[in-house]
């Protein structure tokens, strides 16, 4: 299933105090708020270096996970991959050691 490199070996934790997602007319599809807590949203990142004038760059995504269902009003192609807080999840998740994507299995599912 998942087997690239970057998800075995290139994952962050980008923190966020909301999530908002809307459509072009503003109106919302999904609203994600905690009360002075941090959202744990689980990316990754890769290194880039421009060939011709050797500036070097990251790049990050929030790795999208499919949505729930379709009854709940959210997006119907993807939402982003929020890990649980509990303190072995964030570990292995930043752990670049941790090669065993299997263990994330669960947190890609809708």
């Amino acid at each position: 299933m998942v087997g690239c490199q970057p998800f075995r070996e290139f994952r962050r934790i980008i923190s966020a105090s909301s999530f908002i997602e809307e459509l072009c007319d503003k109106s919302t599809y999904h609203k994600i708020e905690l009360d002075r807590q941090a959202i744990a949203f689980g990316g990754l990142y890769q290194d880039y270096v421009d060939l011709e004038t050797g500036e070097a760059a990251i790049g990050t995504i929030i790795s999208p996970v499919p949505p729930p269902t379709q009854e709940t009003g959210t997006h119907p192609e993807s939402m982003p991959l929020i890990l649980s807080r509990e303190p072995h999840v964030l570990d292995a998740w930043l752990d670049p050691n941790s090669q065993n994507v299997d263990q994330f299995e669960w947190l890609l599912q809708p």
